[in-house]
């Protein structure tokens, strides 16, 4: 498995990302606020998630009424519509906005009714409360789309080689990117065994970006093997972890990608093992 990042990943550092974070995490909302509004509901919540558009280094949203979709640009720092072409029919700063005033304008570009933001919780900021979203630090956003970028990549290829094709999807909850592999097809997803495996651009446990592979339900944690990278995080869920600073320590993007892979390859062999055991 193998993917080639944009860059040497590093400048900024990774723990100097969480104002950039925070600003892509809460413009994304009305990407999710417009599937709510205009697509079926589904149990599993599919319709909130969202999907990285590589060509044109994009969040999108789900394919809408008359082959719409929504789109976050985080490179220009525009929310919009395009066409069932790709095409681009509007578009809308977010630095100087806020969410209702980025929500209000996808509404009415839409045709929809008042977007309402999801339920569930977000990190604290004041986006939520209606403050304008700043321009993030010089360089910020472009790092963390690399970011994304290789995540996207890595994890798409640990889903073509260990589970099957399942799909890359983005949940703007966590903000996360994750494939999911139900070693249980035909069983409640609640009980079934499964194994998710991630990047995470970082949040209230790790503020930095990091991979993660998740085995459920969580085994004990005196049975966690020793991984090649990384470690297993045991505060509130169990997850093998590695972050990226250790990812950035490694040396150049190519020393930087294998350990990724070996860290990816050792921790889904590690749950692979703790669920079948």
């Amino acid at each position: 498995m193998s993917t080639e990042p944009a860059a040497r990943l590093g400048t900024p550092p990774p723990t100097d990302l969480s104002e950039a974070r925070l600003v892509l995490h809460f413009a994304a909302q009305p990407l999710v606020a417009a599937a709510y509004a205009l697509l079926p509901a589904r149990d599993d919540h599919v319709q909130s998630s969202v999907g990285w558009d590589a060509e044109r280094r994009r969040f999108i949203g789900h394919e809408l009424p008359e082959g719409r979709r929504a789109f976050l640009d985080p490179l220009a720092l525009r929310l919009g519509v395009q066409d069932e072409e790709a095409r681009e029919m509007a578009s809308f700063p977010v630095v100087g906005a806020t969410l209702d005033e980025l929500s209000a304008d996808l509404a009415e570009v839409l045709e929809a009714p008042e977007l309402t933001l999801p339920s569930y919780d977000l990190p604290d900021s004041p986006f939520a409360s209606g403050a304008t979203f700043p321009a993030p630090p010089e360089g910020s956003v472009e790092e963390l789309v690399r970011w994304f970028e290789l995540g996207a990549g890595l994890v798409s290829a640990v889903a073509r080689a260990r589970f099957g094709g399942a799909p890359l999807r983005g949940w703007p909850h966590h903000f996360d990117f994750a494939a999911l592999h139900s070693l249980d097809p035909d069983l409640d997803p609640e009980t079934a065994r499964s194994i998710n495996v991630g990047l995470s651009p970082g949040d209230g446990t790790c503020d930095e970006p990091y991979l993660y592979v998740t085995p459920y339900p969580a085994p004990s944690a005196d049975a966690l093997p020793k991984l090649a990278h990384g470690r297993w995080h045991t505060e509130g869920y169990i997850a093998a972890v590695l972050t990226g600073s250790e990812m950035v320590a490694a040396g150049s993007a190519a020393e930087q990608r294998a350990v990724a892979e070996a860290f990816l390859a050792s921790a889904t062999d590690a749950a692979f093992a703790l669920l079948e055991g």
